[in-house]
């Protein structure tokens, strides 16, 4: 899988990672570890397939059941996102910090979107009563 993401970003994933899995009470098994570093050190964000994939040239006995499980109780426990642009599959992303995602729709890739911290983004009049606990913004092109 192609990386992309420099050492120290994906070590510090690895480490929030780590730290997050004992305050969940989640074991760290060598399963678990391998999934999420698998994801934490690439930027593509992968399918649960293109992870298995991956995973298998270095782990053969690891299943996809176990990666998709994984992938849900990550999701869950806030350890990943889980992100769907309608392809039919989920894809998913180990960089939580605030961010948005462009979606190629000719190239089916992912890339992610930084705004800057002080970008106003506007609400909807039928959104203002809601609290909001997050917005994640996916442009489509």
């Amino acid at each position: 899988m192609n990386s992309g993401v420099p050492n120290t970003v994906a070590n510090k994933r690895k480490q929030q990672f780590q730290k997050a899995c004992k305050e969940h009470g989640l074991r760290l098994t060598p399963q678990k570890s391998t999934i999420f570093e698998a994801l934490a050190e690439t930027n593509t964000h992968p399918t649960a397939q293109e992870l298995y994939t991956a995973i298998q040239k270095h782990f053969p006995t690891l299943s996809f059941a176990t990666v998709y499980k994984n992938l849900t109780l990550f999701t869950k426990k806030g350890l990943v996102q889980e992100l769907d642009f309608g392809e039919g599959f989920k894809r998913y992303d180990a960089h939580l910090n605030e961010h948005h995602h462009i979606y190629h729709t000719s190239t089916k890739t992912v890339e992610d979107v930084i705004l800057p911290n002080n970008t106003h983004i506007p609400l909807p009049a039928e959104l203002s009563h809601i609290p909001l606990k997050k917005i994640h913004i996916t442009y489509v092109v």
